[in-house]
């Protein structure tokens, strides 16, 4: 049922003025064998669309992932070789969305990250060198001077030369600091 305005054409000849009936019912009576034929008519149409859009959403769902997912392990199989020592890296990704923008952070970071560690590590050799030098000769001069090696004449030069290197590394030293 509903109770929806209902109209009241008078009988009357000429033209029929409709007046709405305020509190009126409409009533639709089917049998119930009516209404279950109907949805088992259905059900065949129901189970064919079902057939089509399931694999549809469900390959459609996969694309989806793997568009996904894909930028995902690439940064992923970068920041691996970045852990390894390899920065080295980039990351192409083509995308303009937020996973784009993400790849693109990620390469310079990397990059950043790769001129740094050179930099480091050609500190790191140049210092080496700088210290290595004045403290061969120190030690060389040292020992020179404990096992007799060097004439007893020359030790006043050989302890000069060992102050004058241990000088020069102490200076390296307030240098690096």
């Amino acid at each position: 049922t509903s109770s929806l305005p209902s109209f009241e054409f008078p009988a009357r000849q000429g033209v029929p003025s409709p007046k709405p009936v305020v509190g009126g019912q409409i009533v639709l009576a089917a049998p119930v064998s009516t209404l279950a034929h109907a949805w088992v008519s259905l059900l065949p149409g129901l189970g064919i669309a079902a057939g089509i859009a399931l694999p549809v959403a469900v390959l459609l769902g996969l694309l989806f992932a793997q568009y996904i997912t894909r930028p995902i392990k690439g940064l992923t199989f970068a920041s691996r070789q970045m852990a390894a020592g390899s920065f080295d890296v980039h990351v192409p990704m083509g995308r303009r969305d937020e996973l784009g923008d993400l790849a693109e952070a990620f390469s310079t970071m990397a990059q950043k990250v790769g001129g740094s560690q050179t930099q480091m590590r050609m500190l790191v050799a140049n210092v080496s060198h700088d210290l290595k030098t004045p403290l061969t000769s120190i030690l060389g001069f040292a020992r020179a001077l404990n096992t007799g090696a060097a004439p007893t004449e020359d030790t006043a030069r050989i302890g000069g030369i060992i102050e004058e290197e241990a000088n020069r590394l102490a200076t390296r030293l307030n240098e690096l600091l």
